[in-house]
């Protein structure tokens, strides 16, 4: 399952690489691809690779963004999950879905193009609407009703982002790579999806 904006769309082949993903690995209930940008003219001007986010950087405010057109996922997580979507919020309604699957299921990630958000200068909501949405998606992280474990994990997740930035700064560490690990061995990290070039196949990490 997914769902894109009117204005965005898909890349060529897309529908293929997801397919070929969930039959693959039947432990992911939920994927993102590499985030994608079109311009007004439907070109591609930007693409990143995704970041690999967990429930414990939703809720320490390090949500931006996690690209809608990007993601697909199984239709029993969406049942998990409540199967709806909030239409009380005019902005930030797939943020919410996405609090919510992070109560079931960890998001996986692949540099794979799957979609792609269409830049615009003027009319469009998510940019006239942007302080809207950022205060939208607070409440709905300041509303999650944590478990005193939970909080626990919290709390030392942002004591260990605290050092990680320290020592950044000292440039002794690949600090990327520790707060990987980190995620990894605590929070059940996200693994990455990647193409074979070799097999002609997606591979997942171990």
């Amino acid at each position: 399952m997914s769902w894109i904006g009117s204005d965005d769309k898909y890349h060529p082949k897309s529908f293929w690489t997801v397919a070929e993903i969930f039959s693959s690995f039947q432990e992911i209930q939920w994927l993102v691809g590499a985030v994608t940008a079109y311009d007004e003219q439907g070109r591609t001007v930007r693409t990143h690779e995704s970041r690999r986010f967990t429930r414990y950087d939703f809720l320490d405010g390090d949500y931006q963004w996690l690209q809608q057109e990007s993601c697909f996922w199984r239709r029993s997580l969406w049942e998990a999950a409540g199967a709806r979507l909030d239409s009380s919020l005019k902005y930030a309604g797939d943020f919410e879905l996405w609090v919510r699957f992070f109560h079931h299921a960890t998001l996986h990630v692949t540099n794979a193009l799957i979609g792609g958000f269409r830049l615009r200068s003027a009319n469009q909501l998510s940019l006239e609407g942007h302080d809207a949405y950022l205060a939208e998606a607070a409440r709905i992280v300041n509303a999650e009703k944590l478990t005193p474990k939970e909080q626990l994990q919290l709390s030392a997740f942002r004591r260990f982002k605290r050092l990680m930035r320290l020592l950044e700064k000292m440039k002794i560490f690949d600090t990327e790579r520790m707060l990987h690990k980190y995620k990894s061995v605590k929070l059940g990290d996200a693994k990455n999806i990647w193409f074979d070039r070799m097999k002609q196949v997606f591979e997942c990490d171990s």
